[in-house]
């Protein structure tokens, strides 16, 4: 994150197996926390069911077959 005068910008910095850096700019700080705030928390997290499997196992211990 940099500030210029009185705003802030989100930067992604990146380093390679060579060790050079390469920053990718991601945009305006206060229009990220917008867009946040506009699509919510649940959108940015995965929901149970997108495990690995759709069907899993319940929970705790298992009888061996």
């Amino acid at each position: 994150m940099r500030q210029r005068g009185k705003k802030y910008y989100v930067y992604l910095i990146e380093k390679d197996k060579d060790g050079n850096v390469r920053e990718r700019y991601i945009g305006p700080l206060d229009k990220i926390i917008e867009t946040y705030l506009n699509v919510g928390l649940g959108a940015l997290t995965r929901p149970l069911w997108a495990r690995r499997d759709l069907n899993p196992r319940p929970l705790g211990l298992s009888p061996r077959l």
